[in-house]
């Protein structure tokens, strides 16, 4: 991703690791770095791990939805700081972090996924959030209820739900057979 966002600036990017094999401090470092390359065009979408990403090497799938609070949490403190903070998370601490002056750009960050707690999440820390279809909302018309849903929630949190994003991702599954 860097790579081509070095070679094309303007083209904007969107990556999506989890959050949970790195840390708050590195993926923070990794989004600015990235945002910084297409000149503010970035989006990271953040996923709390699916089971084949982090199973295998050794990584609690059931340590995800804490971690992405972490993430999530971490990432708006640190952004929304002008000087070092104190941070108490579920898996990481942060004592007199801070980003210092290199703030040039802002990705956006999002949350991945669906159900309740990382709407929950996304809502409250994040920019914006998309979710894979048929997965999280089986049709059109469930993910506009979810949608509204999330919509009033960003309100009674104090935000504006104009200025939040969403996002669809489909599944397909593509064969040269087509029997």
């Amino acid at each position: 991703s860097a790579y081509i966002a070095a070679s094309a600036p303007g083209v904007g990017m969107t990556i999506s690791p989890d959050a949970i094999r790195r840390g708050p401090a590195e993926l923070t470092q990794t989004r600015m770095t990235l945002a910084n390359l297409p000149e503010g065009r970035a989006k990271v979408m953040i996923g709390a791990g699916e089971a084949k990403q982090v199973t295998p090497y050794g990584w609690k799938r059931s340590e995800g939805l804490a971690r992405l609070e972490d993430q999530l949490k971490a990432f708006h403190t640190l952004w929304n700081s002008a000087g070092p903070v104190e941070l108490q998370g579920n898996h990481w601490t942060f004592k007199q972090a801070w980003l210092g002056q290199s703030r040039t750009h802002r990705p956006r960050v999002w949350a991945l996924g669906g159900g309740p707690k990382l709407f929950d999440l996304a809502t409250t820390y994040a920019d914006g959030i998309s979710a894979i279809v048929p997965s999280v909302a089986p049709n059109p018309q469930a993910w506009a209820e979810t949608v509204a849903s999330m919509k009033a929630g960003l309100a009674q949190k104090g935000r504006d739900p104009e200025r939040f994003d969403f996002g669809i991702w489909f599944m397909s599954l593509v064969h040269e057979d087509d029997d």
